[in-house]
């Protein structure tokens, strides 16, 4: 985990919830160098998701890289997106992982969710349509090539867009690009929510 201590860093987390509370699959990857490979940490809480425990959870899993808080915080220009659901802690773990101060930080809401919630809706007031929607769903879910050809688009896409935006940023504070890209500082966009696209 040391080779992400001078990258930039993505960050997924996606929760499920389940009888005994709620399991939650947090991904830490390097944005700017695709041979390094990502990690994960799958973390059980007995209790509900909130967004105070998803963030202490992320810091805790960002200290497997950086060793302490303070050290996250002075690193925190390498951490870029939080990539989530639509949940209402998700968004409120964002702002705190802010305040603890992971500036640069882009929460980005998964699109793959976003769509979910749309055709839930529209099932949900056109019952007629279940069947159909069902089916759609069952044929993406089983698709392997489907699956494995989404990951490796959507990947690549939300990594070539912040390698843009971070060049963009370097081009205009009239500072020379690095070639690793590892140690350029930069503020987040302003305020808001992303959408992957």
């Amino acid at each position: 985990m040391t080779a992400l201590a001078n990258r930039f860093i993505y960050i997924v987390a996606d929760e499920a919830h389940t009888r005994a509370g709620c399991v939650v699959n947090i991904t830490i990857g390097a944005l700017d160098d695709n041979s390094i490979p990502p990690f994960a940490v799958v973390v059980t809480s007995e209790s509900a998701m909130t967004g105070f425990l998803l963030a202490e959870q992320i810091m805790s899993a960002l200290r497997r890289i950086w060793t302490t808080d303070t050290e996250v915080v002075q690193h925190q220009h390498q951490v870029i997106s939080l990539t989530t659901d639509g949940a209402a802690y998700n968004g409120k773990a964002a702002r705190i992982l802010k305040e603890k101060g992971l500036k640069a930080l882009i929460h980005v809401l998964c699109l793959v969710h976003g769509v979910s919630l749309v055709a839930n809706t529209i099932v949900d007031n056109h019952r007629n349509l279940l069947a159909f929607a069902s089916n759609v769903q069952s044929t993406f879910a089983k698709s392997v090539v489907q699956q494995e050809s989404f990951k490796r688009c959507s990947n690549v896409f939300v990594q070539e867009k912040l390698r843009n935006h971070l060049l963009q940023l370097t081009s205009a504070n009239n500072a020379e690009p690095k070639a690793d890209m590892s140690v350029v500082p930069w503020e987040a966009p302003s305020e808001g929510i992303f959408y992957v696209l």
